[in-house]
């Protein structure tokens, strides 16, 4: 017996459809959702050896789940697993400097725009920290995503009900600068951190902004955008600024 599937979601919305061609005519085929857990158990009749299996995707989906089916055949239980990916819930988050070249204590502008998985405009709040690149490659910020914590993927190897069966497959679906240069103070306001703003919002147009005097620090700048939406739609993003002074003398 095997399982295939005839359609591969690809938003919230979407049905997945497969088919199931089993050994016998009768019976009940028991299916159930699973992300990191249960959301849904139901049972059809089995009428013929092909049965169409219909999956509406929700929002509790996200971003992935384990469909199990099990059936019994009067000697044993045959099951099969297949694991589908959801898209959505996800926003894209750009944030662009006013210039890509500054100087120390000069004023900077951080556009930000915040997208929909589908590339609209959307509300949405958040957090900017600027951060000292240097600072950053010391740690590994970049190992969980703010969608990973919010929707964490669930195992593509979790069990069904049944821990002792046959398997049956269930198939793959178808379907620059400024006048700065020319300053000669000496620099004494060096900073890990030039900026954070725990409060900063996008409008309907997707659209923000923030402004900070840069401290004296001549380095790269790595400002992290992390932003929510009233209806949990996660994301983050990041842009650079360089930060230098037309000449400067490194010792031997």
């Amino acid at each position: 017996s095997r399982l295939t599937g005839e359609k591969v979601p690809e938003a919230i919305g979407d049905k997945a459809l497969f088919r199931a061609y089993l050994p016998q005519e009768e019976g009940r085929i028991y299916l159930s959702s699973n992300t990191n857990g249960l959301r849904k158990v139901w049972a059809q009749k089995i009428t013929d050896d092909v049965v169409d299996i219909e999956v509406p995707i929700t929002e509790d989906l996200v971003p992935s789940f384990n469909l199990f089916a099990e059936v019994f055949n009067g000697d044993a239980f045959l099951t099969g697993s297949r694991f589908v990916d959801v898209e959505g819930k996800k926003i894209s988050i750009e944030i662009t400097p006013s210039t890509l070249k500054s100087y120390p204590k000069e004023e900077i502008t951080l556009s930000v725009m915040a997208k929909d998985a589908n590339g609209n405009p959307i509300a949405s709040e958040g957090s900017i920290s600027v951060i000292d690149k240097a600072i950053l490659a010391l740690r590994s910020y970049k190992e969980k995503t703010m969608f990973d914590v919010f929707y964490p993927k669930p195992s593509q190897y979790a069990m069904s009900r049944m821990t002792s069966a046959d398997s049956f497959a269930i198939g793959a679906a178808e379907k620059g600068g400024g006048p700065g240069g020319a300053d000669a103070r000496p620099r004494k306001d060096f900073l890990d951190t030039a900026y954070w703003n725990a409060f900063v919002a996008t409008g309907s147009d997707g659209k923000g902004e923030v402004k900070f005097t840069l401290p004296d620090n001549l380095t790269t700048w790595v400002a992290l955008g992390k932003n929510i939406t009233r209806d949990t739609d996660v994301g983050e993003g990041q842009g650079e600024l360089t930060v230098s002074k037309d000449l400067f003398v490194r010792p031997n």
